[in-house]
């Protein structure tokens, strides 16, 4: 039961239809409650504040009568006063017809200490009067402090990151950059005038200014000891080493039956199998082709935008892609290098593993791709998109095509009829 709901005094029930006294809203009661019993009433302390009708009357009594008392007391002791003072004129009427200095000294200085008590008794009582309200005075004070902070924090608006885009807000500076990354916005731009280069990461803008600026601290070198080649981080070093090993030594491994594919990192087996469960989350906005990775839709979104080729230096041949690059130069400029891969049902050798196991689909006779509408399989991944496109053509072709009604089918299953009729006439 809450503390609110029952009087501080007798603790008997205060309903709604009572009447009942708040000290907390009184300040005077509370000052006259604190006075005469020496309790406190503050927020503090959860003991209920409120007084019923019966010990408010009670209260207000007690209050009366302490006054009462006091100014008896006063007015006793302003008599004894005046007493001692009509007492002291009559001794120094008789003291002038027989003067004895002994005698009437001493009895001067009691009476002027008796009204110098009965002077500093009624300042300290005034005193103590005066402090009970200015303590009642400034733990009001002190609450209102306190209420007007609790006020002010609630009302301070948090600071809100808002889109210049599409206009949607964020409490966290960091989650805006990351939604600006959705419009295809670089939230790092090179401060540097003339270059025009934009990053998606602090730390990728921190890379560019130091490997194209010369800015920054520089950073160390790591040196692979199988060819000498230098990697900015070691993390980079450690992936590059597992190309000087065997595959089986690759510590990831694909858990799928039919495949067991190894890889270098966790992030690689984590993107293979995304593949395996077919998820593509980058949609490219030119052709809607679907991309595992952010890497691989800027890789393809290159070849709509061309904002970015890669030049033979051998050869005026431009690519879309680094990797487009290195394939021409395996097969063109380096046709002398040594073919790893070899048919295992005829003579042919490759430079890569995908172009071998493509010609050997042509001796196997698989079609491992196959059409989810029709049924038909094809050996390349390129042949069933190109297929694909067939049904979605046709698909919309359908869709255009105004739907007709069972009665326009009826009208002209009756008209046909009627005309065969005339016919056979």
């Amino acid at each position: 039961m809450p503390n609110s709901s029952k009087c501080r005094v007798c603790t008997c029930s205060l309903d709604a239809a009572a009447v009942c006294y708040d000290m907390r809203k009184l300040p005077k009661l509370a000052h006259k409650f604190v006075t005469c019993t020496d309790l406190s009433v503050s927020d503090e302390t959860r003991l209920p504040s409120e007084l019923c009708g019966a010990c408010h009357d009670q209260l207000e009594r007690l209050y009366a009568f302490r006054a009462k008392c006091i100014v008896a007391d006063t007015k006793w002791r302003m008599e004894i006063l005046a007493f001692y003072t009509d007492d002291e004129q009559h001794s120094d009427t008789t003291e002038a017809t027989n003067p004895d200095p002994e005698r009437s000294q001493p009895r001067v200085e009691t009476e002027e200490k008796q009204a110098d008590k009965l002077k500093e008794t009624a300042a300290a009582e005034t005193a103590v009067e005066e402090t009970k309200m200015d303590e009642v005075q400034q733990q009001k004070a002190v609450r209102s402090e306190q209420a007007s902070e609790q006020s002010s924090l609630v009302k301070q608006p948090k600071s809100i990151y808002k889109c210049d885009i599409c206009a949607t807000q964020f409490l966290e500076e960091h989650r805006l950059q990351a939604h600006k990354r959705q419009h295809g916005l670089m939230p790092y731009p090179c401060p540097e005038p003339g270059c025009d280069r934009g990053y998606s990461h602090k730390n990728t803008l921190s890379v560019h200014m130091r490997k194209c600026h010369k800015l920054g601290k520089e950073h160390k070198s790591h040196i692979c000891e199988y060819c000498g080649k230098s990697f900015d981080t070691l993390w980079r070093l450690k992936n590059h080493r597992f190309t000087h090993k065997d595959k089986s030594e690759l510590p990831y491994v694909c858990e799928d039956a039919d495949c067991g594919q190894r890889f270098s990192s966790k992030q690689l087996l984590k993107v293979h199998m995304m593949r395996h469960a077919g998820i593509k989350n980058y949609s490219c906005t030119y052709c809607g082709v679907q991309k595992t990775t952010r890497t691989e839709l800027k890789i393809h979104l290159n070849y709509h935008t061309l904002e970015r080729t890669y030049c033979c230096r051998i050869c005026s041949k431009v690519c879309n892609s680094s990797s487009n690059l290195n394939l021409h130069m395996r097969s063109v400029h380096e046709k002398d290098r040594a073919r790893c891969f070899a048919c295992s049902y005829c003579d042919r050798t490759f430079t890569q593993p995908f172009l071998c196991k493509q010609h050997e689909l042509i001796h196997t006779g698989e079609k491992p791709h196959e059409c989810p509408e029709c049924g038909r399989h094809f050996r390349q991944k390129g042949a069933l998109r190109t297929h694909r496109k067939i049904h979605k053509r046709e698909s919309n072709e359908s869709s255009e095509k105004p739907a007709t009604s069972p009665s326009d089918t009826a009208s002209g299953n009756g008209i046909k009829n009627v005309s065969e009729s005339m016919a056979h006439d």
